[in-house]
């Protein structure tokens, strides 16, 4: 009498699972390589810059560039003195330190950054740009993609 799990039912089993345990390195070294791809990049300025001019095969290294929205501007008010707030005080130009007075709308930042993407690139590609772009970048960021 032969038992069940015989060394020829262990090599039929063996011969079935071979070709999932194929599959499933392929699977895995496929994921590896990505997940280390994935893994080389963050959502700093020039790395992710470097980023979108690689998936889109720009072929020059700024046709995609990023400008951050760190030129905050403190708003300036004009007040009455019985207000009680601090003087604001104007200078002559030849006295040194400027005033600079700006429109309500430049003192808005709407935007961490903006991403400049050619014309052609934006008209088909914005959704991927996108995607990659919120791949890396933190939450709680904003930014806004703009064609030039």
């Amino acid at each position: 009498m032969s038992t069940w799990f015989g060394p020829i039912r262990y090599a039929w089993l063996t011969s079935l699972v071979a070709s999932l345990a194929v599959l499933r390195d392929a699977m895995f070294i496929d994921y590896r390589a990505q997940a280390i791809e994935h893994a080389r990049y963050n959502s700093q300025t020039i790395i992710l810059q470097s980023l979108l001019n690689k998936a889109f095969l720009t072929g020059n290294k700024t046709d995609i560039y990023i400008k951050n929205s760190d030129e905050f501007i403190t708003p300036t008010y004009l007040n009455n003195q019985e207000e009680g707030y601090a003087p604001v005080y104007l200078f002559n130009e030849g006295q040194g330190s400027a005033l600079y007075l700006y429109n309500e709308e430049e003192y808005a930042q709407l935007y961490d950054f903006i991403v400049y993407v050619p014309h052609a690139l934006y008209n088909t590609s914005l959704s991927r740009i996108k995607g990659i772009i919120n791949l890396y970048v933190l939450a709680g960021i904003s930014y806004t993609v703009v064609y030039y």
